[in-house]
């Protein structure tokens, strides 16, 4: 058993002693082996001499078979426990027996302070060695850490760097796996077959209690420890061993336990040290971070390889840009739909790749706002046609500064292609009609007048009828003409400051027979207008010309329509038509402003139109950049609003949506 003064250079000491006192010296420790002997004076008698005498807590002086007079000093620090004794022999006179025990005596303490002093300065040796040790550790796990980024390699390299610390000859890290159970990830000083059979329960055995509480074990004998399990073998060298629980905090003061750190087997054969305990802490805290951020990491990265699958088989193009618009990933369908080069994408600036193309909204517009989900479209090329609809989803986090964009990219050819064909169709059948029209328009007239000859009753009134009739037919091909007009994108809008009243004076005057007819009230409230609006106003009449006339021919006789405007805010003027007809049920609200769209409940035949009236006022207000929606309740009438920007906008083609995101 070693002593405190093992640890502790006590030869020169002794030497010294020695030389001053012209006596033989030597030091042994509490089981009387020895530690040292001095060397100015040789030590020439068997230091056995005294063991019979020891232990002894007290000073001893006794005289041997040959008369020499032997002194024994015990040696302890701060009246603890003897740490060993001071032994020396003479053949002094007797009259200097009381001399020889001071002089012990006083050596013996001036050799203590020395040893206290000695050993205060080993103690701190001790504490830097060990701070030392573990800084770099530290530095050395980090630099595994941040160069090696297999889970398994790198924790093989942590442990083996804690068993080279900590000097033992077997370690394991146990991790927890989907079924609560702990198997071995990583081992050295074990038998390979042993470590992969392995599985540990919680609660069974050490490991296991360790797994089940969360606390650290350890003990000098693992064969005394009542969870003690050795199933496997029997192959430990001291039996020290110490397991410890890898484990992140949690929430509500608790720990999430991710396996167990097992050391055992002290190659030097000593108990493990409270320095020991601490590191192994820190090791095992520094292995949880790193399991959990690599199982995380492993975890994203599985999640990527099924979301990059799931991309690659999509019919949809899917491109995603970081927070400053570069392409950080594009499936193959986008490349397919931009008709990009492998060249081209990765790394790219979005709004560069899509400025290429013609694009529904203004690309400044979509650089600049804000706004979080944006439809538009892209026609990648007109002979032969190529159009994608883009959905474009911002992400931001939550101090409102952009993460990611998403754009989802569908093709639309075909169905662009169908509609063209439509609209073509439908402007072609229209001018076709005009001709034949004019003479069904003009000569019921000129038979009216009766240049051809006298009319009985029965006659004019026939005539009368294929007039009207005539009428509302070049008014339907008028609507289809304009209709296909704005489908071919082929209007231009004509932006000019108008005054809003005005414009409203227009249509209603455009009603006003009309209203008279069916004895409705018709009646303008405009209170708070701005004095001017940018907008092309003989679109703008038109708008309004036909929501009035759309809210006169479903309201009842006698009855009222209000319209109503002013001004919401510097940007935008709300314009409202309120009617007392049957009202639209819910489920038609968002359909009614589709083309040739009639709730069934109207199209009687006795309510004129073929259902393109709010078609075209969607587009005319669309054109404008404004907004029209209607609200709605079954049986009590309809409004209809319409928000038109204030300022000034540029032409059709190249907007200016600088003040759009203020309202929508």
């Amino acid at each position: 058993m070693n002593s405190i003064l093992d640890q502790v250079n006590i030869q020169t000491v002794l030497n010294d002693y020695a030389e001053i006192l012209q006596m033989p010296l030597a030091l042994l420790r509490p089981n009387c082996s020895l530690i040292a002997v001095a060397e100015t004076i040789p030590f020439t008698e068997d230091v056995t001499t005294c063991h019979p005498y020891l232990p002894t807590p007290e000073f001893l002086m006794f005289q041997d078979d040959h008369d020499r007079l032997w002194t024994v000093t015990p040696l302890s620090v701060h009246n603890h426990s003897v740490e060993g004794y001071l032994v020396s022999y003479e053949m002094p006179p007797e009259n200097n027996r009381a001399l020889l025990e001071r002089v012990n005596r006083l050596m013996g303490y001036h050799l203590v302070q020395l040893l206290i002093k000695d050993l205060k300065i080993h103690q701190k040796e001790q504490e830097l060695t060990h701070r030392y040790e573990e800084l770099e550790f530290l530095y050395e796990v980090g630099e595994v850490l941040n160069n090696i980024f297999d889970v398994q390699e790198a924790t093989q390299r942590i442990l083996s760097k804690a068993m080279e610390v900590l000097k033992v000859d077997k370690g394991s890290v146990m991790l927890v796996d989907k079924q609560g159970e702990m198997t071995i990830f990583a081992s050295k000083g074990i038998p390979a077959e042993i470590a992969r059979k392995t599985r540990v329960r919680p609660g069974e055995g050490i490991s296991g209690k360790v797994l089940e509480t969360g606390e650290p074990m350890f003990s000098e004998n693992i064969e005394q420890e009542v969870y003690y399990q050795n199933k496997a073998f029997k192959q430990y060298r001291s039996g020290t061993f110490m397991s410890l629980p890898i484990s992140l905090p949690t929430a509500g003061n608790k720990r999430k336990i991710l396996g167990v750190l097992n050391l055992n087997d002290k190659i030097n054969e000593e108990p493990f040290h409270a320095n020991d305990l601490k590191l192994a802490g820190m090791i095992a805290t520094q292995a949880a971070i790193f399991i959990e951020n690599a199982q995380n990491y492993e975890n994203i990265l599985n999640e990527k390889k099924k979301f990059e699958t799931i991309l690659t088989g999509m019919g949809d193009g899917v491109i995603v840009t970081d927070e400053k618009c570069q392409v950080i990933l594009i499936n193959n369908m986008a490349r397919k739909l931009l008709e990009l080069p492998k060249s081209q994408g990765l790394g790219d600036n979005f709004y560069d790749i899509i400025a290429a193309f013609q694009l529904s909204l203004p690309l400044d517009y979509l650089r600049k706002t804000t706004t979080e989900t944006l439809h538009y479209e892209v026609t990648i090329r007109e002979h032969p046609l190529r159009v994608c609809t883009a959905t474009m989803t911002r992400i931001y986090d939550k101090d409102q500064r952009l993460v990611n964009t998403i754009v989802l990219l569908h093709d639309i050819t075909v169905e662009k292609t169908q509609e063209l064909m439509k609209t073509e169709f439908l402007s072609l059948i229209s001018h076709k009609l005009r001709t034949p029209l004019v003479g069904l328009v003009g000569y019921p007239q000129f038979l009216l007048d009766e240049t051809l000859g006298k009319l009985n009753d029965q006659q004019r009134q026939a005539i009368e009828t294929i007039g009207k009739q005539s009428q509302y037919l070049t008014r339907l091909v008028d609507q289809l003409l304009r209709f296909t007009e704005l489908e071919s994108q082929k209007l231009e809008l004509h932006i000019e400051a108008q005054h809003p009243y005005l414009l409203l004076k227009a249509a209603i005057d455009e009603n006003m027979k009309t209203a008279k007819q069916k004895q409705i009230d018709l009646q303008l409230d405009a209170k708070n207008l701005p004095p001017f609006i940018y907008v092309d106003g003989e679109r703008v009449i038109e708008i309004l010309t036909n929501l009035i006339n759309n809210a006169i021919k479903f309201s009842p006789e006698n009855s009222v329509v209000q319209v109503s405007a002013e001004k919401l805010n510097a940007e935008w003027l709300e314009i409202r038509i309120k009617d007392n007809g049957i009202g639209i049920e819910a489920e038609h609200l968002e359909l009614i402003f589709e083309r040739f769209y009639q709730v069934e409940e109207y199209f009687t035949g006795q309510i004129e139109g073929v259902g393109l009236g709010l078609s075209v006022v969607k587009h005319l207000v669309e054109a404008h950049q404004g907004k029209v929606w209607t609200e709605s309740v079954y049986g009590k009438g309809s409004t209809f609003f319409v928000h038109l920007p204030i300022s000034r906008l540029k032409s059709l083609a190249k907007y200016d949506f600088d003040e759009l995101d203020s309202q929508y």
